[in-house]
């Protein structure tokens, strides 16, 4: 079985697995979820779900950086 890189999108933290882990696993607290980096990761526009600002990255931003303020969180557009 394959094996996939997933990231924190509050945190950051990283881990490889076969399967999706578990939201509220990371190992650096609770409400943390999970995304799934391709394995042919280009760069995507991301726009805040609360203000709309965009950021063009090949990674998921993580939640509370959008330079507008904290607590927004990030959609690809």
């Amino acid at each position: 079985m394959a094996t996939n890189k997933y990231k924190c999108t509050k945190c950051g933290n990283t881990t490889w697995s076969s399967e999706r882990p578990l939201n509220g696993t990371c190992s650096k607290g609770g409400g943390h979820t999970w995304w799934k980096r391709p394995a042919n990761a280009r760069s995507v526009k991301w726009r805040c779900v609360k203000c709309g600002n965009s950021n063009w990255t090949d990674e998921h931003p993580l939640k509370g950086t959008c330079p507008k303020g904290g607590g927004h969180t990030w959609r690809k557009n």
